[in-house]
């Protein structure tokens, strides 16, 4: 008979932290209930532990190990707070409510217009990419012409509005809101109309293909707003027709062939071709153009740091975000990565772009950087560098319970990316 020894090695562990504390809003002090408290102990990948607030907005979580802990708060509609914590702590934790901008998109007489494209991004970030690739918000009309974006992290905020969609017809329209919006923190902005200008004009043309043929995303945008499409035609058999152009200078951007369509961006097959061409319409329509295609760049991104780097601050390769700044409404090629030996990518349409590095780990940063991307650049670095630490003392703030916040000044981040520090001063009111 086989017999199995067991053996048990018992070693104590010191239970002795007990975290506990109240989530409210922060506008109103009000407490939230159902907010999520994910407590993280740094260094390790595992829950600590998981909790939800009860409708006091209270949460607790004791017999903790001993140890430095990282408390991820989030609700719906707020903006995700971390709290880094180490010993004993009962405290609140404030969420900034999230803010909504709505209206209508009208017509020159005042008539709602269905289906147009309404994008709302940080004043920051208005010309750092595509407005179609709406950071804010974006939103679809309804047949009443309205809509409502929501989800708006505080920052002043601009409001465009296109007709150019991936949902079929080739009319034209574009208008951008003349005032800013401030979002402080849950402010609900109504009735910010915009009226989209009448065009008359049209633009006709070829994409002259390569013999395995395929359809053709052609995009208008003008000179002096090229993230903003004013247009957006299919060149099925290569000719395409564009409508409702007002007069003005514009850049013609073809992308292809197209395989799909997501809601805000053709989707393009293996082989990318691109072609362009500058076009004025001056009182008159535009016919007989051309546009050859030829296949995308081969670039390669790679992760530079001026500074020695000690071993594990960075990741040896990271995932990158490359945003183009100007609308192709085609998407750009997903999943792509970077790292310090180098990574060859194909298929990259010449332009230029803003790139960042995604998904780094706490001690490591990155900037995020605007480059040219064509046949005489077809290198691309992205530098990283040890991440910091703000340190410092609350001034007069002996005896009293502070909360230092640090809000990211790049809204422009990826959401995932865009979250609040917080840090709760010890008793010498150092944080």
């Amino acid at each position: 008979m086989n017999r199995l020894l067991v053996g048990l090695l018992l070693v104590p562990l010191s239970f002795a932290l007990d975290i506990t504390g109240r989530v409210v809003a922060d506008h109103s002090g009000e407490p939230l209930a159902s907010a999520r408290v994910r407590i993280v102990r740094v260094g390790q990948k595992l829950l600590a532990a998981d909790r939800d607030t009860d409708r006091n907005g209270k949460f607790s979580a004791p017999g903790l190990p001993e140890g430095n802990y990282r408390l991820e708060v989030s609700k719906s509609n707020h903006a995700d707070t971390v709290v880094q914590v180490a010993g004993d702590a009962d405290f609140i934790v404030r969420l900034v409510r999230l803010g909504v901008i709505a209206g209508r998109v009208i017509d020159a007489n005042a008539q709602p217009i269905s289906g147009a494209f309404v994008f709302v991004r940080t004043e920051e970030d208005a010309d750092t990419a595509p407005l179609r690739q709406a950071i804010g918000g974006s939103a679809i009309t309804d047949a009443r012409g309205e809509y409502r974006a929501h989800g708006l992290f505080p920052g002043q905020y601009v409001v465009a509005a296109s007709l150019a969609t991936t949902q079929g017809g080739s009319r034209g329209g574009a208008v951008i809101h003349r005032d800013t919006f401030n979002i402080s923190g849950g402010d609900d902005h109504g009735n910010v109309d915009l009226v989209m200008p009448a065009g008359s004009h049209s633009i006709q043309g070829r994409v002259t293909r390569p013999k395995e043929g395929g359809r053709y995303a052609v995009a208008l945008a003008p000179d002096d707003h090229p993230n903003l499409t004013v247009a957006l035609a299919y060149a099925e058999e290569g000719s395409f027709r564009l409508e409702g152009i007002p007069p003005g200078s514009y850049r013609l951007l073809v992308s292809g062939p197209v395989r799909g369509f997501s809601a805000r961006d053709s989707l393009l097959g293996d082989s990318r071709r691109y072609g362009q061409a500058r076009v004025d319409v001056l009182g008159q329509d535009v016919t007989g153009l051309s546009i050859e295609v030829s296949p995308g760049i081969e670039t390669t991104f790679r992760l530079v740091s001026e500074d020695r780097l000690p071993v594990g601050v960075c990741p040896t390769s990271a995932q990158i975000n490359l945003r183009p700044l100007e609308d192709r409404a085609a998407q750009a090629l997903p999943g792509l990565k970077a790292s310090f030996e180098g990574e060859r990518v194909e298929g990259i349409a010449p332009g230029r772009y803003r790139i960042s590095a995604l998904d780094l780990r706490e001690t490591c940063f990155s900037k995020p950087v605007v480059v040219e991307i064509s046949e005489s650049s077809r290198s691309v670095r992205i530098p990283v560098a040890s991440a910091g630490a703000i340190e410092g003392q609350v001034l007069g703030g002996l005896g009293r319970r502070y909360v230092v916040v640090v809000v990211p000044s790049d809204l422009s981040a990826q959401p995932r990316e865009r979250r609040l520090l917080a840090a709760y001063p010890d008793e010498q009111s150092r944080f």
